[in-house]
């Protein structure tokens, strides 16, 4: 069976900032008609950064859709044409004062296929060296944390304290390959 919906019509019932919304109707591949909504995001970029003192560099702040705080590894959103190694080490740099030698790409992430568009794309930050302060968005606040990767990865374990699916995903990711990244 053929499992690809083909588009009849596109209607945009919202434009922000951040992202647009979207209703689609679509043919189903039984032939059947149904409704998506759709939320259209320019993605974002994800960095693992870990110190020579096996220590991974996380970004503590406040999340108004959850009103809580998050431990999250540097990410942000891509700007328009921006290419996502390029918007790796520029959030690097922006929250959390590091750069790094090179980056060792860890694949793309849907965080919700069903109704985003968003790609995350995650890498990991090689040689990390504090060069300066963090420098972050007029509307950004948030504070430095430096984790051993042990501790991290008790809590993933534990499921306590993470639950940002790009940070879980990169610290998993991490430890499955440490070897081959050292």
């Amino acid at each position: 069976m053929e499992l690809f919906e083909k588009e009849i019509s596109r209607k945009y019932v919202f434009e922000g900032k951040i992202f647009k919304v979207r209703c689609d109707k679509v043919t189903l591949p039984d032939g059947k008609k149904a409704d998506r909504e759709i939320i259209e995001h320019s993605g974002g970029s994800g960095v693992l950064a870990v110190t020579e003192n096996d220590e991974i560099l996380l970004v503590k702040q406040y999340r108004r859709p959850y009103d809580e705080i998050t431990y999250e590894i540097p990410a942000g959103k891509l700007n328009p044409g921006e290419n996502p190694k390029e918007a790796a080490l520029r959030e690097l740099s922006e929250e959390t004062g590091y750069e790094a030698e090179g980056l060792v790409d860890f694949g793309k992430i849907y965080p919700s296929p069903g109704y985003l568009s968003e790609i995350v794309y995650i890498f990991f930050a090689k040689n990390v060296k504090k060069t300066g302060d963090a420098h972050t968005d007029d509307d950004e606040y948030l504070s430095l944390v430096k984790m051993p990767v042990e501790e991290a990865r008790k809590l993933i374990e534990e499921g306590r304290h993470f639950y940002d699916a790009k940070t879980i995903i990169a610290i998993t990711k991490y430890l499955l390959m440490k070897d081959k990244l050292n």
